[in-house]
């Protein structure tokens, strides 16, 4: 679960800046500051997301947020063909918003599960999926792009429509690993075993 919303936050994080550049002819820094708000506000949200967790608990939270990165990136791909980066930039602040609500939830529920003989090796296998995440992430996003614009080119669209085309499967991707993740939030949480009794302190 941290791996897909790790897998969303570097895909779009480098796909939106690649197709505005190409596709809009937005300039480098411009491009990289559509990117801000939602990312400045999710590090505001991060400590709410925390304390909401403590309080209720993953189970809603985690799926929540798959949810709603699911549903509000879709925007994001039909925004592609517009002209406003503040519209583009603004579909974008609640998809990358949610996973304040996956990332670091999921890290906890993962490693509150361990005891605490296994917990330094469950710390380095999350660290270790941060770097697979960022890797798979940006190389299937911008696998998926680059492989779908070059074959609308090719089958004689122009190039900006078939840069469209391409942002969009690539959008495509997310909403599918967002979807897994709702999947896989409900099959963790059903599959937890319950803490076991505490023994009862014998009677005198």
């Amino acid at each position: 679960m941290t791996m897909l919303g790790l897998l969303f936050v570097f895909a779009m994080n480098v796909i939106i800046p690649l197709f505005l550049q190409a596709a809009r002819g937005t300039a480098p820094l411009a491009a990289s500051l559509t990117l801000a708000p939602g990312i400045l506000l999710t590090v505001v949200l991060g400590p709410i997301a925390g304390r909401w967790f403590d309080r209720f608990g993953g189970r809603v939270s985690i799926p929540l947020g798959f949810i709603v990165m699911a549903v509000f990136v879709g925007p994001v791909g039909l925004a592609a063909g517009q002209t406003s980066l503040v519209i583009f930039g603004a579909h974008y602040v609640p998809a990358v918003l949610a996973t304040a609500f996956v990332i670091g939830p999921a890290q906890t529920f993962a490693l509150s599960s361990l005891d605490q003989e296994s917990s330094p090796h469950g710390v380095t296998v999350v660290c270790t999926s941060f770097q697979i995440a960022g890797g798979v992430g940006t190389s299937l996003a911008a696998g998926i792009y680059g492989m779908v614009s070059l074959a609308q080119m090719t089958s004689g669209n122009n190039e900006v429509d078939s840069l469209i085309t391409g942002f969009r499967a690539a959008v495509a991707l997310v909403i599918i690993t967002s979807l897994i993740g709702v999947y896989l939030a409900n099959r963790a949480y059903s599959a937890r075993k319950p803490q076991a009794a505490q023994p009862e302190a014998p009677q005198v």
